[in-house]
């Protein structure tokens, strides 16, 4: 049998309150052809249970499972590792999609070569599934044709990363970091996405994030406290995750390839960054006053 063209992974640890609504809106999709990897980071309630079931049901979908807690980090990279497709999605235990999320954004991809990952508009869902508002969009020079653009607007502080879990091209995400494990990596990898090509949203609310209290940017308010979360190993170590994040933007520019003139300007950029930021770098220097080099 030939290869789907998407690979879409979803990756879990103890998601047995929403992943059944998850995989249902996947299943119902009106773009069918796709592979459908759960990878459980060894979960300890019913989610091993329900997705077997749902693999059973539908030969799309495929069950593994890790035996222990590797970290969000490494569980999203097997999840990418274990599927195949010209196209890569992640997709969030807790969140849903309306029926013509997928075509719309396949659609967009094919129609547009230089278009590396395709989203959509966000609406908010509360946690029996009704509409609660619909999100504001803060960037909006993600489909600039203008490298610098993308790169300025991508770096920016204080917008949700719900673009991770757009539609990409696998090519190209292979050849980023995807999600590494430290705080906040999500970001470092849409900025070198945009590096490579522009970002495009299907101007629709086709996206339903369900807030809730458990979901990880609610109960770990501050980069520092989801370190163990990306990566357990990592716990009580000295992190400073916005120095990381801005030394990983001068390494991103590199790994992508960006040529010295356009390099140099991304540079000059991060200078602007670093003094409307600078509140961002100091506290993560305070809390850890006495030294220490970022991990």
């Amino acid at each position: 049998m030939s290869s789907p063209r998407l690979g879409i992974g979803l990756p879990v640890r103890n998601g047995e309150r929403f992943l059944r609504d998850a995989l249902d809106a996947l299943l119902a999709q009106t773009f069918g052809d796709f592979e459908l990897v759960v990878c459980d980071n060894a979960s300890d309630d019913a989610t091993e249970e329900i997705a077997r079931d749902y693999a059973k049901r539908d030969a799309r979908v495929r069950y593994h499972r890790a035996e222990e807690n590797a970290g969000a980090a490494a569980n999203f990279n097997r999840a990418f590792e274990l599927t195949q497709g010209e196209f890569f999605k992640w997709v969030a235990h807790d969140d849903v999609h309306e029926p013509e999320y997928l075509e719309a954004c396949i659609g967009v991809l094919d129609a547009q070569p230089d278009v590396v990952l395709c989203h959509s508009l966000v609406r908010f869902i509360d946690e029996q599934g009704a509409v609660v508002s619909d999100h504001e969009p803060r960037l909006h020079a993600l489909d600039s044709p203008r490298r610098i653009e993308r790169f300025r607007d991508l770096t920016r502080i204080g917008h949700w990363c719900f673009d991770v879990f757009g539609v990409m091209r696998r090519d190209v995400a292979a050849r980023t970091p995807r999600i590494a494990p430290y705080a906040g990596s999500d970001r470092n990898l849409l900025v070198e996405l945009g590096l490579h090509g522009r970002l495009f949203r299907v101007p629709r609310p086709l996206f339903l994030s369900r807030d809730h209290g458990a979901r990880s940017i609610r109960s770990m308010t501050h980069l520092r406290d989801r370190t163990p979360w990306f990566d357990p190993a990592a716990s009580g170590r000295r992190v400073y995750p916005h120095w990381r994040h801005l030394v990983e933007y001068h390494r991103s520019l590199k790994r992508a390839g960006v040529p010295f003139f356009e390099r140099a300007r991304c540079n000059v950029a991060l200078l602007s960054w670093m003094r409307h930021h600078r509140r961002y770098l100091l506290d993560d220097l305070r809390s850890h006053a006495g030294g220490g080099a970022p991990s």
